[in-house]
């Protein structure tokens, strides 16, 4: 893409308000259609790793999620300090925080465009937008179109997109499923019995359906995803043969635009999410109760999680332009999330026995799982919210931004976020930003209400973490080349952390500041009209004690080639090395110490992974203008790597796929 067309991108996250790069209050980075496309990655994870100041790894919660950080810090299993939109909604659960409930795994076939915006958003969001927002937008387009692609691991993927328009009505479809039989991971650890051995795989399958309506000013947008996966982590923990996990989600909304000037207008949205999800996970060790148990039975205590969640929202947001330099924002927001499950399966009485104190005997139910115990306390909120937001043209070549937020929760209290931004075009080639926010994350069910859980302690005392948030930018742009530095500094107070202790999580608030800073560096390059060369890079000077699972240092580099009827791109990502909390060895050896407080603190061992450099590409050939034939390769050069673990039972960390390559066709009618 020519560099004054990239500059030109349109970018309606960071204010609702369309915007460039150039001009918009935020760092940003926006991939579109025809970038996802070219690079020939499959899922939002896989992407993220291509934005600077993001990692996204594998963890052992589930196959189908990665952990994802921005700007060197996360919390828990990850992901809950990123608010996710589909199409402006949010996919976010308020039992987790993130997607791992609701869509864990996001494919790329639907998407057309997605904004990713680096820094605080809870002046416009409200919580989860602590770090950062992506915006997924999905497709409209109405011509007929089919992806079909087949290779190893038995993967299989296909997906169908068309449409029509009658009149002032227009509707159009897309809909994509896939599997794979996963990869071989050979001698993994189990992690009930240590000095045992076993392989693995990580299987998984989705399918996915996304409609879009629109009449007139009204537009309907309906997606549905199912996804599931077997064998690997589950929570942490190995069950060859009986680790599963499924989810299914069915989000709406519906929105529709009033006109009441030339200069007016406002946007009323429904909100609609129902999602479930299913966790097939061993809690104990076999033989745990062979002694004790009635009628006796050497299994191991196993379960079925339920987690159900409905959520309905409702936004009313209004736009003024009040003169050629002053733009108003305002809108109010109410939204109530609820659980609809709260016990779950068991094989045994599980719940009966610590009731009775853990004293035995404990009922064996013969192979059957019943309804049993409770794993969250009954949990619901009521959410209300209202913000107002100037955007205010000082001169021809600098705009102020001025934002507040003021959210109202049934269960934790209040919150205040602002922000404030200058964009100053310095000269033609030059441009200069600076933004200030603050931001807050809301505890989450599962960090409050946890019942009965062998890993983790909740907290309901937990409040919620809150951040100042800086960064300048320099945006250098010319004819042939650009290049972004950016200099970040966050400040987090309440911080909620999870340090272990004899193996179990605990939540507690941090009553020391964590403070991060660094620098990211991105450049592209349109060397040729046929060539184009991306590069991107971030440190960290500094991050908190406890986010040692973060890479120090993180570099990409994506190279794209046009010649006739084909094209060539290839995509790096490497990350340095990171740690992985580890059970305990002995005093002073892997240890690290992350302070609680100036009287108390919590040691948790680490042991250091290896850097790690993955190479990606993809192959298209032209056959004809509607005909694109294609091979592309995921870590093409088979690298083996482990990333980190949120538990101290994986002693070497969760490991990574190998080399996956696909072929196939891409048509158009």
């Amino acid at each position: 893409m020519p560099i004054e067309q990239l500059m030109q991108l349109n970018v309606a996250s960071a204010t609702l308000t369309d915007e460039t790069i150039l001009s918009v209050p935020s760092s940003v980075a926006v991939f579109s259609n025809k970038d996802i496309k070219r690079l020939g990655l499959d899922t939002l994870d896989e992407l993220l790793n291509f934005v600077t100041g993001v990692q996204s790894t594998q963890g052992e919660r589930d196959s189908r999620f990665n952990k994802v950080s921005f700007r060197g810090r996360t919390s828990g299993s990850g992901g809950s300090e990123v608010l996710i939109l589909l199409n402006g909604q949010r996919v976010n659960s308020e039992y987790s925080g993130s997607n791992d409930y609701t869509v864990p795994m996001i494919p790329l076939s639907f998407v057309d465009k997605i904004e990713v915006i680096k820094g605080s958003g809870s002046a416009i969001y409200g919580s989860n937008a602590f770090l950062g927002v992506i915006n997924i937008i999905t497709k409209t387009n109405l011509s007929p179109s089919i992806y079909l692609a087949t290779g190893n691991l038995d993967s299989r993927e296909f997906s169908a997109s068309a449409g029509f328009e009658l009149d002032d009505f227009t509707l159009q479809a897309t809909f994509a499923i896939g599997d794979d039989k996963g990869d071989i991971y050979l001698d993994e650890m189990d992690t009930f019995t240590p000095n045992m051995k076993m392989n693995l795989s990580d299987p998984k399958s989705h399918k996915d359906i996304i409609i879009n309506a629109g009449y007139k000013n009204t537009n309907l947008n309906v997606f549905y995803t199912n996804q599931s996966s077997d064998d690997f982590y589950v929570q942490g923990h190995i069950s060859k043969g009986y680790n599963h996990t499924e989810t299914s989600a069915l989000i709406s909304n519906l929105k529709h635009k009033l006109s009441w000037s030339e200069d007016f207008y406002s946007e009323l949205m429904l909100d609609y999410r129902v999602s479930k999800a299913k966790l097939f996970s061993q809690v104990t060790p076999e033989n745990t109760f062979s002694l004790f148990s009635i009628p006796q039975s050497n299994e191991a205590l196993k379960g079925i999680t339920p987690i159900e969640e409905r959520a309905v929202g409702l936004r009313f947001n209004h736009f003024y332009t009040v003169n050629p330099n002053l733009d108003l924002s305002f809108g109010l927001e109410y939204r109530k999330s609820k659980l609809l499950k709260t016990e779950s399966l068991a094989n045994y009485d599980y719940f009966g026995f610590l009731l009775a104190g853990g004293t035995p005997p404990i009922t064996y139910f013969g192979g059957e799982f019943n309804k049993n115990t409770p794993f969250v306390a009954p949990s619901r909120r009521d959410i209300s919210a209202g913000f107002l937001q100037t955007q205010y043209k000082i001169s021809d070549s600098t705009e102020l931004t001025f934002g507040l937020r003021y959210d109202s929760y049934s269960d934790i209290g209040n919150n205040l976020s602002p922000r404030f931004s200058v964009v100053s075009h310095i000269s033609e080639t030059n441009t200069v930003k600076f933004n200030f926010g603050e931001a807050y994350r809301a505890p989450q069910f599962n960090e409050l209400n946890l019942l009965n859980n062998p890993s983790i302690e909740s907290n309901p005392n937990l409040n919620p973490e809150t951040i100042v948030s800086y960064d300048v930018i320099w945006l250098f742009n010319s004819d042939e080349f650009n290049f972004t530095t950016t200099y970040f500094k966050h400040s987090i107070d309440d911080a909620i952390v999870t340090p272990l202790q004899e193996g179990r999580v605990q939540l507690i608030n941090l009553s020391d500041k964590q403070k991060t800073s660094g620098l990211e560096f991105e450049s592209t390059w349109a060397a040729k009209e046929n060539l184009s060369i991306k590069l991107g890079a971030t440190h960290l000077f500094s991050s908190p004690n406890d986010q040692y699972r973060e890479s120090k240092n993180t570099l990409f580099g994506i190279v794209n080639y046009e010649q006739d009827a084909w094209n060539f791109n290839l995509s790096i990502n490497h990350q340095s090395a990171k740690e992985t909390p580890v059970e305990k060895i002995d005093i002073g050896l892997n240890r690290r110490n992350t302070s609680l407080s100036n009287s108390d603190s919590v040691t948790t061992d680490t042991k250091r992974l290896a850097s790690y450099t993955i190479v990606n590409t993809k192959i298209s050939y032209s056959y004809t203008q509607k005909l694109d034939l294609f091979f592309k390769a995921k870590n093409l050069f088979n690298e083996k790597y482990r990333t980190p673990s949120l538990s101290n039972q994986l002693n070497n960390g969760v490991p990574n796929r190998g080399v996956e390559w696909m072929f196939g066709a891409e048509m158009e009618f």
